[in-house]
């Protein structure tokens, strides 16, 4: 069956219409293909970030609200904090408690090293020069061994009241040794918290491994007189 002639014969306005399609054909396909590729990666976008999102939200909760409570009354000053329970002490009635390791509860004191004690004195460092020190200050006690150095980290609170927290480091031809004292002063009483009490300190790697905690038993530490 042959086409009319109309569809088969070239005219202007056809000639007109496939120029248009010609041109503007690949601009719409384009256009189309961009936002094709847009509206893709928008969703690799969302399935990413979706997956790296925790299935499941941990509450933050008190580290310390299971530990056990230490009270006492010492030189007139009564206080309390708190102390993970894998540690003991022993008590000093004239001075504060000292804490071990419960896995040395049976080896003598005076053979292992503490972790931390209270010391609670009638004399102590000049805790207002402290105070007023410059952080990263080094700084003389009174006789100070031969290779130790005490150095002001900074002033902070023990208890709700104003304190002071240093480092002494002791070198000998063997290591280093780190003792961590924060110090404050009520009622014309010397009040220190300080780690290794009684021994000549810990190693670098002890002293930074119970450096958090020891600042969670600071953060407990309560004043109730």
């Amino acid at each position: 069956m042959p086409l009319p002639k109309s569809f088969t014969t070239v005219t202007p306005l056809s000639k007109a219409i496939a120029m248009v399609l010609f041109v503007f054909l690949p601009f719409v396909g384009f256009y189309l293909g961009m936002k094709y590729d847009q509206s893709i990666s928008v969703k690799n976008v969302v399935e990413v970030q979706n997956e790296s999102l925790p299935t499941s939200v941990t509450s933050t909760s008190d580290s310390t609200a299971n530990w056990k409570t230490y009270q006492n009354t010492i030189r007139g000053i009564t206080f309390l904090f708190k102390y993970p329970n894998d540690l003991y002490y022993t008590d000093d009635p004239n001075f504060g408690p000292t804490f071990f390791d419960i896995a040395d509860k049976d080896k003598d004191p005076r053979t292992v090293t503490s972790k931390f004690g209270i010391i609670i004195n009638d004399q102590g460092e000049d805790f207002d020069t402290l105070y007023g020190l410059s952080k990263n200050t080094v700084f003389s006690t009174d006789k100070p061994l031969v290779g130790m150095k005490s150095t002001k980290l900074q002033n902070t609170t023990m208890g709700g009241n104003k304190a002071v927290q240093y480092l002494q480091t002791y070198t000998n031809t063997v290591d280093t040794y780190y003792l961590l004292f924060t110090l404050t002063k009520v009622n014309n009483k010397y009040i220190t918290l300080q780690t290794a009490n009684g021994s000549g300190g810990v190693t670098k790697n002890e002293y930074l491994s119970f450096k958090p905690i020891y600042d969670q038993i600071l953060s407990t530490l309560k004043f109730t007189n």
